[in-house]
């Protein structure tokens, strides 16, 4: 029997075994098969015998290639697997993004909604305001007299944004007024001292 053919009909047996036997059975035959291995029939032909033909065991190249096909397998498995919960995860990211999105809209929208009444209340408060001065007054001079309080006050909004503007400016300012007394009082001052010593 020629080694090839030898190692050919062990890893059959060993794979066989590998699939069908108990744990105490391939044990036992890995022993046996080793005790052949190592044996004077095949020592000449197979590996010669040493302190380091101890060390070794006996894997046939069947069973690494099925734990291989195993190893691949399971590896194949693991990505469909993280790539599920990563859909998971992202379908639960886009539901938080909408539902985030749809809340802001609806925020947005009472805020404008809002505004809008309180500038309606806005509004009805100073019609109140115009027309309480009215009370009493014919009816034929009741729209004149409405105008003519309505511009006199719009050109008071607007005077006051004026005068609002120039104290921003500083045209206004109550201390800009005051430094520029003091300065042309000091400015006499210097100029007056600066006279009575020429004619001295």
């Amino acid at each position: 029997m020629s080694n090839r053919t030898f190692f050919q009909t062990q890893q059959a047996q060993l794979y066989n075994l590998e699939r069908l036997a108990s744990p105490k059975e391939k044990k036992t035959y890995q022993q046996k098969l080793y005790n052949q291995v190592l044996g004077n029939e095949y020592k000449d032909e197979v590996i010669p015998q040493s302190k380091y033909v101890k060390k070794l065991q006996l894997k046939p190249l069947l069973i690494e290639k099925e734990n291989s096909l195993r190893r691949i397998r399971e590896t194949d498995i693991k990505p469909q697997v993280r790539s599920e919960a990563q859909r998971k995860l992202d379908n639960l990211q886009r539901n938080c993004l909408d539902l985030s999105f749809k809340m802001h809209k609806n925020l947005n929208e009472l805020q404008v909604e809002r505004d809008r009444v309180e500038q309606l209340n806005e509004s009805f408060d100073n019609l109140v305001d115009d027309l309480k001065g009215l009370e009493g007054i014919e009816a034929n001079v009741i729209s004149t007299i409405y105008q003519y309080k309505k511009l006199d006050k719009q050109q008071m909004i607007e005077e006051s944004k004026f005068i609002t503007q120039e104290y921003k400016s500083g045209v206004r300012d109550p201390a800009r007024i005051v430094a520029r007394m003091e300065k042309s009082t000091t400015s006499k001052k210097k100029y007056q001292k600066s006279k009575r010593q020429i004619v001295i």
